[in-house]
């Protein structure tokens, strides 16, 4: 019998962090026996670089996945680890640039701002957008989920969304019996609830600083009750009507 050899090739991603741990490990070595002094500019240190390295990729990250924490917060960070730097090159006289304390609490407030607006523009996208673009960019993962409930028998689940936005659909809903329920808790995010047109849609939300829209059914059939309890925080529910699935026998009258 023949003995085949099998040469697996390392992953490019784990010869990249094996790589990287061995050169920080060299560096913060040279750093404790005083050799980086030489090359490294005046007033920095290996482990403010290190930190400001760790985040300024959170910021960036924070730009890809559209998370106003992730961008304000690793700066607020960035400005307190390189304070003596910048008020040198600013040429200013103060020993510090803002009191950390301040400095966070600017950033909260950014934060909370920012991301009032993201999901703000979230909601209109998702009114305004087709399904089929929808269903694309739940594809591509940018930072969207799909939740789907069964209509064959009740249901009374829970849907949890923070910091994206989640897309919510029905399937047979020909068969709906009404008195199910959703209990909803959104925070700094978007929930997009998409109801057959002739359900009767029942709020009971607490709204904290976000946006809450419901508009009667287009086509109300009061048997079929959807009930929403929950919280919305500095987000947005927006129940959004779908044609209603028909009946199999009035399909099949139609096909006659």
């Amino acid at each position: 019998m023949k003995n085949s050899n099998h040469h697996r090739k390392v992953p490019a991603s784990t010869l990249f962090w094996a790589l990287l741990l061995i050169a920080l490990a060299l560096l913060l070595l040279l750093d404790a026996i005083g050799l980086t002094d030489a090359w490294l500019p005046r007033g920095l240190s290996i482990w403010q670089l290190l930190l400001g390295g760790i985040l300024l990729w959170l910021t960036v990250l924070g730009f890809l996945k559209a998370n106003a924490f992730l961008i304000y917060f690793p700066l607020a960070g960035l400005t307190m680890i390189f304070d003596e730097l910048i008020l040198f090159h600013l040429g200013s006289p103060h020993d510090e640039l803002v009191k950390p304390v301040l400095l966070l609490l600017i950033a909260l407030l950014l934060s909370i701002g920012t991301q009032i607006l993201i999901s703000s523009f979230s909601t209109l996208r998702s009114d305004r957008i087709t399904d089929k673009v929808t269903a694309r960019l739940h594809a591509k993962g940018a930072g969207t989920s799909t939740r789907y409930f069964d209509c064959t028998t009740p249901f009374h689940s829970n849907i949890e969304n923070n910091l994206g936005c989640t897309l919510v659909f029905f399937s047979n809903t020909q068969g709906y019996l009404g008195e199910s329920s959703l209990s909803i808790e959104n925070n700094l995010g978007s929930v997009v609830l998409h109801v057959p047109e002739d359900w009767q849609v029942i709020p009971n939300v607490e709204n904290s600083l976000g946006s809450v829209h419901f508009k009667p059914a287009p086509h109300l059939n009061v048997e079929k009750r959807l009930v929403l309890r929950g919280e919305n925080n500095l987000g947005s529910i927006v129940v959004k009507y779908v044609p209603a699935d028909l009946p199999a026998d009035t399909d099949a009258a139609q096909g006659d």
